[in-house]
């Protein structure tokens, strides 16, 4: 029925095709009269010759046409054109729920619970009036702006009065949303559609049907005769309270569900308003943890997902101004370390450039920094360790081994009175030394270490003044120990001139 774009079919022009069904085919139509959109429902020619299904088909439409909810889709007009039965209705803009569950998969919870009030309202307004819809589907539930739920396609909807019109062994639905009555083509009522708002309301919360199979007969078996995956399985974030909800009204035994579908709908309600007061606590004390750890960042994204979930939650605004301040103090810190890092490279610039000049960083308060390298250091203080080392072997090996030689105790004694004063000389050249290095200010330092290099020089003095009263052979290993130790320690104590 292509071929009926850009004709006329009664007062409407036909300007597309919007969809096909499996008893009619969805045309966009212009209605000029009124200058307005129509979806034209037409049955197929080969069905407009089954006068008994023809009369059916305009009882459905007369029934659904009486139905005036805002949620429920509106019928305009009924009518025939030569061999062309159809129904206008109202052009519904949007994506249908089965386009919005394909693109995004689950949906949140709340906006579950929005569509499912929605179609808990639709459905019992057709039920109050001895109608089921028979087909409840995601492709007959459209989503406009601000997630306003339209339920269409009552065209298979029959009056519980007029059950007589309906074929016996006739199979009217689609088998992934049939209830196990609906399968088995037992008499129905309004459970069959609580059931199958329930198998929508699963494909919400998990992005799957409960039951799939290679084949419809498969498919209807299973609504039979298997239990549902628990939802949870599939989806993590489904609620206890939820999942119950969902698989009471999947029971296989009409009198096991939820009798109404405000029933259904209500109990949903109340489990999603557990479930996010539990789930916003948890927000709450998450956020609150993590900013007494310091972690303010990580902290605001609990916190937005809080406000999102919960606007008005108690204490919100509290601690959102909490983390905006440590998120503050916090931005003022990594500044403020940025400056310290500067001003402290600056520092060692013109401390290499003007070296007399008092330290910058002593002026600050801060510990100060060393041009140098720390290996280089480190060079130094071996040099000053290796020097003392060798001025002390040398000392206590020439006067022990020269007390033994001449075995005169006056002599070893002697000799190791000077032997300790020469040692003391470089202990206490080395002790000047390291309190240099602790000093702040660069010019006392220097000054305190040109006085440690004086005592090395002394105690060099020291030692050949003793040679000539005691006559020591300075070539001896003992006293050329001593003399290459000093100058090993003199070397060591300078290196701290440039470090």
């Amino acid at each position: 029925m292509d071929n009926l774009i850009g004709k006329t079919i009664g007062q409407y022009k036909v300007v597309e095709l919007a969809g096909k069904g499996g008893m009619s085919t969805v045309y966009k139509a212009h209605q000029p009269s009124l200058n307005r959109y129509v979806a034209l429902k037409i049955l197929p020619e080969y069905m407009a010759h089954d006068q008994e299904f023809v009369h059916r088909f305009k009882q459905e439409a007369e029934a659904a046409a009486a139905l005036r909810h805002p949620n429920i889709l509106v019928i305009y007009d009924i009518g025939e054109a030569g061999n062309l039965h159809y129904i206008a209705a109202e052009y519904l803009e949007g994506q249908t729920l089965e386009q919005v569950v394909t693109q995004g998969g689950a949906l949140p919870l709340p906006r579950v619970v929005k569509i499912v009030n929605q179609l808990a309202s639709a459905l019992e307004a057709a039920h109050q009036r001895g109608m089921i819809h028979r087909d409840v589907k995601p492709s007959n539930i459209f989503i406009g702006p601000n997630d306003h739920v339209t339920l269409a396609d009552f065209g298979i909807v029959k009056a519980l009065s007029a059950a007589r019109l309906t074929r016996t062994g006739t199979l009217v639905g689609t088998p992934e949303y049939m209830s196990p009555e609906q399968a088995e083509g037992q008499p129905l009522d309004q459970r069959t559609d609580l059931y199958s708002l329930g198998v929508v309301v699963y494909q919400m919360l998990t992005g799957q049907t409960p039951f799939t199979a290679p084949t419809p007969n498969a498919v209807l078996y299973a609504h039979v005769n298997k239990s549902p995956q628990p939802p949870s399985l599939l989806n993590r974030a489904v609620p206890q309270a939820i999942e119950a909800s969902v698989l009471r009204a999947l029971a296989k035994k009409p009198d096991e569900r939820f009798q109404t579908v405000a029933e259904f709908a209500a109990a949903l309600e109340k489990a999603a308003r557990q479930a996010e007061g539990e789930l916003s606590a948890g927000l709450y004390g998450d956020a609150r943890q993590l900013l007494a750890q310091g972690k303010a960042a990580q902290a605001q994204s609990k916190l937005d997902q809080l406000r999102q979930l919960n606007p008005g939650y108690p204490g919100l605004a509290e601690l959102t101004a909490e983390i905006g301040r440590q998120a503050q103090a916090e931005r003022e810190y990594i500044e403020i370390a940025k400056l310290v890092r500067q001003a402290r490279e600056r520092a060692v610039e013109f401390s290499r450039r003007l070296p007399n000049h008092p330290d910058p960083e002593h002026v600050l308060g801060l510990p100060a920094a060393r041009p140098v390298s720390q290996d280089g250091s480190r060079v130094w203080s071996v040099l000053r360790l290796v020097g003392l080392t060798l001025v002390f072997g040398g000392l206590m090996g020439y006067w022990v081994v020269r007390g033994i030689e001449l075995a005169g105790l006056y002599v070893f004694l002697q000799g190791g009175l000077w032997a300790g004063l020469l040692l003391a000389g470089g202990v206490a050249a080395l002790g000047l030394n390291v309190f240099a290095g602790r000093l702040a200010d660069k010019t006392v330092s220097r000054m305190v270490v040109l006085g440690s290099v004086a005592l090395v020089v002394l105690s060099f003095g020291m030692l050949f003044g003793l040679a000539a009263v005691m006559d020591i052979q300075l070539e001896l290993a003992g006293p050329m120990l001593v003399m290459v130790g000093y100058g090993v320690l003199g070397v060591g104590l300078l290196g701290r001139l440039w470090s």
